[in-house]
This record gives C-alpha cells, sequence and structure tokens, in this order.
C-alpha cells in the first residue's frame, strides 16, 4: 500500500537513472536508497516525496547519495539560452 502511495517517485527514479537503487516496505514505512547522479537530481526526488507525502513525511525513509557533488548539476546549452534563463531554470530565481 505504501510503495503504491509513492509510485510516481519510484518511476521518477527510474527515469532519472538512479544507480544502486532499491525499495523495501518495512513496519508500514517504503525504504528507499540509491545515488543520484548530482545535487540538483536529488533534489528533485526530495521534492517528488514531499509533493506525495507532505512537507515531513513519515512513511517513507529515502538515503539517496549524490555521485559527483562538486558540481550542483549538469546542463548542454542550446541555442538561444541565456545564463539567466538557466539559473531561473536550476535555482528559480534568475540573477543567481
Amino acid at each position: 500500500m505504501i510503495r503504491s502511495k509513492y509510485q510516481s517517485v519510484l518511476e521518477f527514479g527510474e527515469k532519472l537513472h538512479i544507480q544502486n537503487g532499491d525499495v523495501k516496505e518495512e513496519n508500514g514505512q517504503l525504504k528507499v536508497w540509491g545515488t543520484a547522479s548530482t545535487q540538483y537530481e536529488k533534489n528533485l526526488i526530495w521534492d517528488k516525496i514531499k509533493k506525495v507525502g507532505g512537507e515531513n513525511p513519515t512513511d517513507i525513509m529515502a538515503d539517496i547519495s549524490v555521485a559527483d557533488d562538486s558540481i550542483f548539476a549538469r546542463h548542454t546549452v542550446a541555442s538561444g539560452e541565456s545564463l539567466s534563463k538557466i539559473a531561473k531554470y536550476y535555482y528559480g530565481n534568475a540573477i543567481k
């Protein structure tokens, strides 16, 4: 039952190609772990968890590590993009 509640999170983790991921349901709590490529991807997963379970969900325990913590995200600049557009996408603020 808990697994089905967080199915969208699990599918999102697969879409992000989370490495060494696994999921286990124990005592009414979903335990999830794996390695995201970047901190940005880890943040996206946590945002998805909070969207499903609320700001401080107690029915899921996620241990997501980051493979490369020397960068926040990887981005290939496309024609027509500006630094402010990229900053707004990743940080929510064009000035950052």
